[in-house]
Order: structure tokens, then sequence, then C-alpha cells
């Protein structure tokens, strides 16, 4: 599989591309929840929440930020 299905859910991307934290982060970004919130919850700077949902973009391609950007 080249990218994440088009129903949105990138658990089978989980073992192939994403680590386990840019797959979490991803996954509360796209449940709405804001940067801020998430570094709150898993006890980091909002900075490095940015870092993992960036580095789960390019993972994922250049195809799929605008969709990342509609999620967030």
């Amino acid at each position: 599989m080249l990218g994440p299905d088009p129903s949105g859910d990138l658990s089978s991307l989980a073992g192939e591309a994403l680590t386990p934290r840019e797959y979490q982060v991803w996954s509360l970004v796209s449940g709405g929840w804001s940067d801020a919130q998430i570094a709150d919850l898993l006890f980091l700077n909002p900075l490095t929440v940015r870092f993992h949902l960036a580095s789960a973009i390019a993972k994922l391609g250049a195809a799929y930020c605008h969709e990342a950007a509609l999620l967030a």
C-alpha cells in the first residue's frame, strides 16, 4: 500500500511508515485535538508535537498534506 485508504484510516501504515508516536499524534490531530492539547496529554513540548506531525505528513507524501490540513 502506497498511502492511506480513502476512508482516512492510517492504521495500515502504522507498521510500514509511521512511528508509533507519529501515528498517535496524527490520530489525535485528526480527532480534532490541538497541538497544545496533544502536548499536554503526551507530556511533550508543542514543538515536538508539530515535528511528529510534519514527519508523518512527509512520510505520507505531498498528496496528503491537504488532507492533513483539513483534518487538523
